[in-house]
């Protein structure tokens, strides 16, 4: 699997290289964006699953015709028709000047941003596109700006093209009525949050993105690319350093990670089990996350009421799996965030595959265990046996003794935890309120500093 998504990727890069046209279009930079729309729906039409026996060029071939779809007047004239109400709604709206304008799309991230309380300190609005999007996000009408611009047809057929610059139009119209002294994103990898620089920059606006997750897979070299923000506040130096592997410009302030708190259990004493579950990727094939979900049968047959299992909001288990798995374990809230759900059920060691849940366990000293994922030994922010190998396996069984000693062997799980809390504090050297406020201290400082010129 690992070596088609290779191969996607490879091909994505070589087709969007021609479309270099894309660096100054109409005066912004569509080109990061681009790739990312190119090679996302590539991925959700099948293309990873391309067979390596075939030729590249007939993989390009299917690419470049993905590209070429062209938008219909129909599309058009339904863009149109939203523009124009979304429009009259921004019209009753107050105009007051603000300090942050806010682009996301996860309901987890406006949770995350709201639990900061930013707005103690600065004045903010989300950028949104629809009611329907708004109310998704759990946001009231009084914070939010509709992103509307009128559609220019003629500047291009090309259906990606056309919805990547509406949006930079979009997001452009909206600075220019609300002045904001930053734009401000978390993750910053999706297609339409790297166009934030390309819009910000032309108004002399910062953009500025909050690290989210952490990503060192083959995507990457597409996904965490031309992050061209002035400025991406991370988690640590160890973070900074991953993303300029793949964007050697960027510009990395650390400045912690608010929502990771210590762990005070005693070191050597191991509580409960959380097992943090993805979908099917490009990674994690139908057959290792079977082979996950026996792992959790049979772990919490061996310790019952002790495991605990976290669905992935986008990917949730089916119910007779759910009363299976509920015998013996736990199904927590998929909606409740990570750390609540470390601290709520007092968990000792958190048991993931490709997710950065792997790495922010690290940072609350709980034991972060990797099963099932062969690739991991190149990925080295998600492979925990970079701190003792034996908290990485692709063996089940071996997987099941290691993890039922950690609770039996008294010895064992001290010295993993010390290691642990030696790791944890080199990568995650600020957490917790000193995190939360060194980026408070940070996003006002860049406020003040725009307002003074």
């Amino acid at each position: 699997m690992n070596n088609q998504n290779e191969r996607l990727v490879n091909s994505v890069i070589e087709v969007t290289n021609n479309y270099k046209f894309l660096e100054d279009f109409h005066g912004y930079n569509l080109l990061p964006s681009f790739k990312r729309e190119v090679y996302t729906t590539a991925f959700l039409n099948g293309l990873i699953n391309f067979s390596l026996k075939k030729d590249l060029r007939i993989l390009n071939q299917e690419i470049e015709s993905l590209i070429q779809n062209e938008i219909t007047f129909f599309n058009l004239l339904k863009l149109r028709v939203k523009n124009l109400i979304y429009s009259l709604i921004n019209g009753l709206k107050s105009k007051s000047r603000i300090d942050v304008l806010i682009v996301l799309h996860h309901k987890k991230q406006v949770d995350y941003l709201k639990s900061l309380k930013l707005e103690d300190k600065l004045s903010i609005k989300f950028g949104i596109r629809t009611i329907y999007e708004r109310k998704a996000l759990g946001l009231k009408e009084n914070e939010v700006i509709y992103l509307t611009s009128k559609p220019l047809r003629g500047i291009t057929k090309n259906k990606i093209i056309f919805y990547l610059h509406n949006f930079c139009n979009s997001l452009k119209e909206a600075c220019l009525v609300y002045k904001p002294e930053i734009v401000l994103t978390i993750e910053g990898d999706a297609p339409y949050q790297t166009l934030l620089p390309a819009a910000a920059s032309s108004l002399g606006i910062n953009s500025i993105c909050l690290q989210w997750g952490t990503n060192s897979g083959p995507d990457a070299r597409i996904m965490v690319s031309d992050l061209l923000f002035d400025e991406i506040l991370t988690w640590s130096d160890f973070f900074s350093e991953v993303i300029k592997r793949y964007t050697p410009s960027a510009s990395c302030t650390p400045v912690g990670h608010p929502l990771l708190l210590f762990c005070n259990q005693p070191i050597n004493e191991i509580h409960n089990y959380l097992f943090t579950l993805q979908g099917v990727n490009e990674f994690i094939t139908e057959e290792g996350q079977n082979e996950m979900l026996d792992l959790i049968t049979k772990l919490s047959e061996i310790f019952p009421k002790k495991v605990y299992i976290k669905e992935h909001p986008a990917y949730p288990l089916g119910q007779s799996l759910k009363e299976k798995l509920l015998q013996n374990g736990f199904v927590v809230d998929p909606n409740m965030s990570l750390y609540k759900a470390l601290k709520e059920y007092n968990i000792s060691v958190l048991v993931g595959n490709y997710s950065s849940s792997i790495v922010e366990a690290l940072g609350c000293k709980i034991i972060p265990f990797c099963f099932n994922i062969p690739i991991l030994k190149d990925l080295n922010t998600y492979n925990p046996s970079n701190i003792d190998t034996r908290l990485c396996t692709t063996d089940k069984m071996e997987a099941l003794d290691f993890l039922m000693k950690l609770s039996t062997d008294s010895d064992l799980s001290y010295e993993i935890s010390q290691k642990v809390a030696l790791k944890s504090k080199e990568i995650f050297p600020i957490i917790g309120n000193k995190a939360l406020y060194e980026l408070k201290k940070r996003l006002t400082a860049l406020v003040e500093s725009k307002s003074a010129l």
